[in-house]
């Protein structure tokens, strides 16, 4: 079946598609998509539906259409990938040329580009050997193997010797490892709609599937530790965990052509993860420390008791470290802040942040930062906020990133810097 496509832009508002009828497998989906987060609003108009996309990129499939969400500021969908493969800290996360071809050649969706590198990927690793191994299993036998459970053997078979409990090893490929790939890959290879995708993303699932199974996990499987033996299997891993995890779906598994599906990614989570692993990198060999997710429960307290009441978590702190005592907040923000101000929100949190960070003994400004990804001679904003009496300010940077060329220079292996963190840090 061929679905007309439509392309739109993250935070793109009241796109209409007249004369679209909606199955009952599309509202159900249109309603878990609106739910929530709002990762996209479809709403049933007289004579149309209209799409009110947010910050989540993707592929929502409906009876009838087809809706690829493309991120504006990143660098397309490539670029969502190129984010991905440096937030997992996978270099060899894709090859990008094969996606390149699809996305310039085929005009490859989101969708299809990560199940190609999946595919892609998971061929690799069972060229390489699928893994297998021991696993514990109790069964009744006719004669012993491995160790005789005598506590069982009293309780269930008494005076018996016909049936005989055991617990012994197995080796086996229904491990956890192969689980993984062969689930990925069972949704990858139904939802792709490039015809060479399906193709690779079936061949792949056909050694997978067949020798593990694929309902033994979920997108709740706890990570694994990857070690020499299991290393190939780390990048395929992450791709089929987000497919697990990021598929919204009615009836995927329903013959027939008509699923309706979502396959979103959060362009905010993404970003945040970017920023973290960048200012890593660019603080990495000096006095700086880089805190992600630094939950501080000293804060904020009840009046009445002095006990804590709310955590205070900043996506990151940047600490001197040794030295003066300096602490700087920064909060990683995925929205268009070259178009718009900042929102009241952002900015009364960022303050508060710089607040509650500031050195105490200092006679400088408190200081916070806001990173966005912003356009190449975008400058960002300077604000700052002062008390009634003059004698304490506050100031919060919004900075922009430009993520494309941030990515291209990180391909080479070029050292990259933020200037305006690093010159707060060393002051």
């Amino acid at each position: 079946m061929t679905r007309r496509v439509v392309t739109l832009r993250e935070w793109q508002l009241d796109h209409r598609e007249p004369g679209l009828a909606l199955s009952e497998a599309d509202r159900r989906l249109a309603q878990t998509l609106s739910a929530g987060e709002g990762r996209l609003r479809i709403t049933e108009l007289s004579d149309a539906v209209r799409f009110d996309a947010s910050a989540w990129v993707g592929v929502i499939r409906l009876a009838d259409l087809e809706v690829r969400i493309v991120p504006k500021l990143v660098g397309e969908n490539l670029g969502v990938l190129r984010m991905l493969e440096y937030s997992s800290g996978l270099g060899a996360l894709a090859r990008l040329d094969s996606a390149r071809t699809l996305a310039a050649e085929r005009d490859g969706s989101l969708v299809d580009l990560l199940a190609l590198l999946l595919a892609e990927a998971s061929t690799q690793a069972a060229k390489r050997g699928v893994l297998s191994d021991y696993v514990t299993r109790e069964e009744s036998l006719s004669r012993v193997r491995g160790r005789l459970l005598a506590f069982e053997q009293a309780t269930k078979h008494f005076g018996q010797v016909e049936t005989l409990e055991c617990r012994f090893d197995e080796l086996e490929t229904d491990i956890v490892e192969n689980q993984l790939l062969a689930a990925g890959l069972g949704v990858a290879k139904r939802v792709a709609t490039d015809e060479q995708v399906r193709r690779l993303a079936g061949r792949a699932h056909a050694i997978f599937g067949e020798v593990a199974d694929a309902g033994a996990v979920t997108h709740e499987t706890p990570e694994l530790e990857y070690t020499r033996r299991n290393e190939p299997y780390e990048a395929p891993h992450v791709i089929a965990r987000m497919f697990l995890r990021n598929l919204s779906v009615n009836n995927l598994y329903a013959p027939g052509a008509g699923e309706s599906f979502a396959f979103l990614i959060d362009m905010n989570r993404l970003f945040e993860d970017f920023v973290t692993r960048l200012l890593v990198g660019v603080f990495a060999g000096t006095e700086v420390r880089v805190s992600p997710q630094a939950r501080d429960r000293t804060l904020i307290l009840d009046a009445r008791t002095g006990r804590p009441y709310a955590a205070v978590i900043p996506d990151l702190l940047l600490e001197r470290m040794p030295g003066p005592s300096l602490r700087i907040p920064v909060d990683a923000k995925y929205k268009l802040y070259d178009e718009k101000k900042i929102d009241q929100a952002d900015i009364y949190q960022t303050f508060f942040y710089a607040w509650a960070y500031a050195n105490q003994e200092s006679s400088a400004d408190a200081l916070a930062f806001i990173l966005y990804p912003g356009t190449q001679g975008s400058v960002g904003d300077h604000l700052m906020a002062r008390a009634a009496d003059r004698t304490r300010a506050a100031s919060i940077r919004s900075v922009p990133l430009d993520v494309p060329a941030l990515l291209a220079a990180l391909d080479v292996r070029t050292k990259v810097s933020i200037p305006e963190l690093t010159d707060a840090v060393s002051h």
